[in-house]
C-alpha cells in the first residue's frame, strides 16, 4: 500500500502527483527494463523505434492513480528470431485509471491504443484478483469491461502467419467489433 509513502502535505486535500516523462531509443529502453523486469524479455526478440511518453500519477489508498498516460511510438520494429518482424510506423495511445497495490488488480476507466495495424479502445475495464465468484472454495478474478477494435487483415497476416505464408496467400480487409466482458454465475 502507498497509504503510508505517499500522504498529502499540509493544507493539501490529495497526495501529491509526479510527472513522469520517456524519450528516446526503445532498444535501449527494452533492454533496461528487460534487466529489472522479466515479463519485459521477448526471448531473442530485437525491439527498435523511438518513444515519446508520459504521465501524471499519484499514490492513492488503493494503489496509484494514473490520471493521465499517453504518448507515441514511432517506427516500431520488433524482430523474432524466426523471420517474422512487427513494423509500425507509429503507435498512439493513452491510459487513465488505477493500479491497485500488492497486484490486487486495475481498473481503467479510458484508454486507447492507435495503429495501422490493430486499433483498440475501452471507456472502462476492470481485473480484480480474487474478487469475483466463489467455486470450490476459490475466489476468481473478476473481469470487467467494454471497448471496441478494428484490424487491418492483410497487416495482422504478416504477424501471426509464417513469412513464406503470407507472401504466397496474401490477406487483405478489415475486420471491428466490440466486447463486452462481465461476469455472471454461469
Amino acid at each position: 500500500s502507498t497509504a503510508g509513502l505517499v500522504v498529502a502535505g499540509p493544507g493539501r486535500a490529495s497526495p501529491p502527483a509526479a510527472e513522469l516523462a520517456v524519450t528516446g531509443s526503445l532498444s535501449q529502453w527494452h533492454t533496461r527494463l528487460a534487466s529489472v523486469m522479466p515479463a519485459v524479455r521477448l526471448g531473442t526478440a530485437a525491439v527498435s523505434g523511438r518513444c515519446e511518453l508520459s504521465g501524471t500519477v499519484a499514490g492513492v489508498a488503493e494503489g496509484w492513480q494514473i490520471t493521465r498516460a499517453g504518448g507515441e511510438l514511432s517506427e516500431l520494429t520488433v524482430e523474432l528470431a524466426d523471420g517474422r518482424a512487427f513494423e509500425e510506423p507509429r503507435v498512439v495511445g493513452s491510459f487513465a485509471g488505477t493500479v491497485f497495490s500488492q497486484g490486487r488488480g486495475f481498473e481503467i476507466s479510458s484508454a486507447e491504443v492507435l495503429t495501422a495495424t490493430l486499433s483498440v479502445r475501452s471507456g472502462g475495464f476492470s481485473f480484480l484478483r480474487e474478487a469475483g465468484l466463489s467455486i470450490a472454495g476459490r475466489r476468481l478474478p473478476r473481469l470487467r469491461g467494454v471497448g471496441q477494435w478494428q484490424a487491418d487483415v492483410g497487416r495482422m497476416e504478416r504477424w501471426l502467419a509464417e513469412p513464406l505464408a503470407a507472401a504466397s496467400w496474401p490477406a487483405s480487409g478489415r475486420v471491428s467489433g466490440t466486447f463486452d466482458v462481465s461476469e455472471t454465475p454461469q
